[in-house]
């Protein structure tokens, strides 16, 4: 992958790829049908500008699954009760509400689903590492399940083949934790 420039117009740039990606994803069913020059022409840029940024479509598709997993596994660390974890699940969700249209058009094609289990084993890692901190025994197929489950859920909502809000899928996953994990809600000292 090309060197990242960090300046305003340059990260405008790789916006504008990465939408035009996205769209293109959803048009395409595959990255392997997208080129270079359809996805040019899609964001309004030229060629050269593309390749200042990006050595190939693939490139693309990687920046935009480092920039997702660093965003939702930046305060991953700093969860250590049932309040933390609400925060952190709540900060997920708002990150996806604000790019909702976003992730329906990447997960319209199954080109994604490589990139989920990726998702997938380092939400396994993290949340068995917070279990393990608060000294809950659970089986490791729990927290499969829920991590697979989980991460189905999302691409079900994101390609509109579930009838509920993303509200009501915080609510739902955070009422899962709660019992899956037998995670208690503190009690208020008086």
């Amino acid at each position: 992958m090309k060197v990242k420039v960090a300046n305003v117009a340059s990260q405008r740039t790789r916006i504008k790829i990465k939408e035009a990606y996205a769209k293109l994803t959803k048009e395409k069913k595959s990255i392997s049908c997208i080129t270079v020059k359809e996805l040019v022409e899609k964001a309004g840029i030229t060629r050269g500008t593309f390749y200042t940024h990006y050595s190939n479509i693939y490139d693309v598709a990687k920046d935009f699954q480092d920039e997702i997993i660093d965003i939702l596994f930046k305060d991953v660390d700093k969860i250590d009760s049932l309040d933390s974890l609400k925060s952190y699940l709540e900060m997920i969700f708002n990150h996806l509400k604000n790019n909702e249209e976003l992730y329906k058009m990447m997960l319209a094609s199954d080109d994604p689903l490589i990139f989920m289990y990726k998702l997938g084993k380092i939400m396994n890692k993290h949340l068995t590492e917070f279990l393990t901190s608060q000294n809950i025994k659970t089986h490791p197929l729990d927290v499969n399940f829920f991590t697979t489950g989980t991460i189905c859920l999302f691409i079900k909502y994101f390609r509109d083949e579930l009838d509920v809000s993303l509200e009501e899928l915080y609510i739902y996953i955070i009422e899962v934790v709660k019992k899956l994990f037998n995670l208690k809600e503190p009690t208020s000292k008086i």
